[in-house]
């Protein structure tokens, strides 16, 4: 009996297409802190965010008013959004080997400060790109307006429109922005205080709990990336024993 053709290219196909939906469905990160209330949209489902919440790529995190999101993600960066936002984890690749990763993420809505670890780190909006390598920096985007902005608070950024030009490097303690398919505008002083992005600096309240591995690490890059802005404190307690594994926990505050 002859195996029907159209059903050998099926076969094929789905063989083909294996490899690509087992590492879509791996994960990038952690939801580590929550404040209000946020939802995962993964494919056709939207998800409660809580605690602990895993996130994988291509998932859209948004979160409602008065709610703040915060993300530990593998290669240890940590991105924080704010409320009334949205954000796509658009790509995520990461080798656990080298610790390094390629990450491209889209903000389609609202505010979020990143804490890069390392590796290839990209922020997209519909009018702007802003790319780093081991910084912390706040990028902000009003739809109403098509004005995307960028705050730079340790290391230095790549900021410039989507459709091309000449862009700007950004150093600590600068901003720029861009509306529609305008240009950066010229360089000027940013704090990182006050204004509607504050709460990106608000401390959180519930620890972290992370693997015991990671905790010396994440604290050397914390306290590294803080800069010339007052390092966070980080306070390591052991956890309660709940099995044969070993847990710490840490608590993070950032200015």
């Amino acid at each position: 009996m002859k195996t029907p053709v159209r059903f050998l290219s099926i076969m094929v196909g789905l063989l083909l297409l294996a490899p690509a939906a087992a590492r879509a469905a791996e994960k990038a990160a952690d939801i580590v802190y929550l404040k209000g209330k946020a939802v995962i949209e993964r494919q056709k489902q939207s998800l409660n965010a809580e605690l602990k919440s895993p996130l994988l790529e291509t998932d859209n995190v948004v979160t409602r008013e008065r709610s703040r999101a915060k993300m530990l993600f593998r290669d240890d960066s940590i991105v924080t959004l704010g409320s009334k936002s949205r954000l796509v984890i658009k790509k995520y690749l990461y080798n656990p080997a080298t610790k390094r990763s390629e990450s491209v993420y889209e903000l389609a809505d609202g505010k979020l400060k990143a804490v890069v670890a390392g590796g290839s780190f990209r922020v997209t909006t519909p009018t702007a790109f802003a790319a780093a390598r081991g910084t912390v920096f706040v990028v902000w985007y009003d739809p109403a307006t098509g004005t995307t902005g960028i705050g730079v608070i340790e290391g230095t950024v790549s900021f410039g429109n989507t459709e091309g030009g000449p862009g700007l490097t950004l150093g600590p303690g600068t901003m720029s922005t861009i509306t529609g398919s305008g240009q950066p505008s010229s360089p000027q002083p940013f704090s990182g205080a006050g204004g509607f992005i504050s709460e990106l600096f608000e401390t959180p309240g519930p620890d972290l709990v992370l693997p015991e591995e990671r905790l010396e690490q994440i604290r050397l890059d914390l306290v590294e990336k803080a800069g010339s802005v007052a390092a966070p404190p980080v306070d390591l307690q052991p956890a309660a024993a709940a099995s044969t594994t070993t847990s710490v926990r840490i608590t993070v505050q950032f200015p």
